[in-house]
């Protein structure tokens, strides 16, 4: 392996990290998203039977 296909290798390696990164960031966003509004659902409808 020449210095080049090393820095070449680590460089896709670090873009798949950042990748997976993201990925996992975005899911934990939506989970969030979906339990705020679940939340906020169940608060509504419970003041609207109230």
């Amino acid at each position: 392996m020449t210095t080049r296909t090393v820095v070449q290798f680590s460089h896709l390696a670090i873009e798949e990290e950042a990748r997976m990164q993201r990925a996992l960031a975005m899911r934990s966003m939506m989970r969030a998203a979906g339990k705020w509004l679940r939340g906020r659902f169940h608060t509504t409808r419970a003041a609207e039977l109230a």
